[in-house]
C-alpha cells in the first residue's frame, strides 16, 4: 500500500454502527457493482444487521475486515463459506472509498479475506463479478482469478483462484 498511515483490522462487536454505514456509502457509491442495493440495506432492520456482526465476528462461516486512515474507515471486505464444510470460500463487498482507490487497499482487503479463508480450511476463494463492472473484473484477473467453467453466461461472471494452504 502506499500510504503507512492505513491499517486493516477485523471488525469487532463495538464496530456496528460503523459497519453498517460504511456499507450504507458503499452501496450509494457503486450500486452497479452490489447484488444488495441501497433501499435494501436502509430497510433492513437493526437486529438483522447485528447477526451479520455478530456472525462475522464470530470468524466461523464468515468475516468482516475494514481498512482504516487514520480515524475514518476508508474500505471493506467480506469472506463467507456459501455451506458449512464447504473448501470454497466467497469474497463479497469489496469496497475502497474513491479517495484510496489505486493505492493496493483492495489487494490488501483481498489479503485479509484470504488468510481468513485459508485458516478456516478453503482450498478455493471465489468472487461474484457484474457484468457490468470491469473494473472489478480486471482487479480479480490481475489478482490471478479465472473464470468458473459451466456457468451461465448471463448473470454475475464467476471467478476463482486456489488459494495455498501452507
Amino acid at each position: 500500500m502506499k500510504n503507512a498511515a492505513i491499517r486493516i483490522r477485523p471488525i469487532s462487536l463495538k464496530d456496528a454502527d460503523l459497519v453498517k454505514s460504511l456499507r450504507l456509502r458503499a452501496l450509494a457509491d457503486a450500486p452497479y457493482a452490489f447484488e444488495e442495493s441501497l433501499e435494501k440495506a436502509r430497510a433492513m432492520p437493526e437486529a438483522a444487521w447485528q447477526r451479520r456482526l455478530q456472525a462475522n465476528v464470530a470468524g466461523e462461516e464468515s468475516f468482516c475486515a475494514l481498512a482504516f486512515d487514520g480515524d475514518s474507515a476508508v474500505g471493506m471486505a467480506v469472506g463467507f463459506f456459501e455451506q458449512s464444510g464447504s473448501k470454497h470460500a466467497c469474497v463479497a463487498a469489496l469496497w475502497v472509498a474513491p479517495e484510496h482507490r489505486r493505492s493496493g487497499l483492495a489487494t490488501a482487503l483481498l489479503g485479509a479475506v484470504e488468510r481468513w479463508a485459508r485458516a478456516a480450511g478453503a482450498v478455493f476463494l471465489r468472487a461474484q463479478v457484474k457484468a457490468g463492472n470491469p473494473i472489478a473484473r480486471r482487479f480479480f484477473e490481475a489478482a490471478a482469478f479465472r473464470p468458473v467453467e459451466g456457468r451461465e453466461p448471463a448473470g454475475p461472471i464467476l471467478v476463482e483462484r486456489e488459494i495455498a494452504t501452507g
